[in-house]
């Protein structure tokens, strides 16, 4: 399976808080299996904090760790580029609860 980021990109945000100039950085990662695509990871940057802001991989996709190769890539160059470890998006489901506390028990979660 490949990793790649396919596009990184900036925007300006107006976040309660942060005021109404506050930059964001933006990453979507792909995972690909033999030129097919097999799902996408979209990660948020601001000054503070790096996350997962949605994963999503097809139904004919999943339980062959496509989301771990992604996350564990996303959060490698995190770490590497940024210095601070890759966290998920406050918002989770009922459905992706246990994916996100196997990062972290697996160690994946931190730098």
């Amino acid at each position: 399976m490949t990793i790649t980021v396919k596009h990184r990109f900036a925007a300006t945000t107006n976040r309660p808080g942060k005021g109404p100039t506050h930059d964001v950085n933006f990453e979507i990662f792909t995972a690909e299996r033999d030129g097919a695509p097999m799902g996408a990871l979209f990660v948020t940057h601001d000054d503070d904090y790096s996350f997962v802001k949605k994963v999503e991989v097809p139904p004919e996709g999943r339980r062959g760790g496509v989301a771990t190769a992604l996350y564990t890539e996303a959060a490698r160059r995190t770490c590497q580029e940024r210095g601070r470890p890759l966290a998920s998006d406050t918002f989770r489901s009922k459905y992706s609860q246990g994916f996100w506390e196997k990062q972290v028990a697996k160690g994946r979660a931190h730098c």
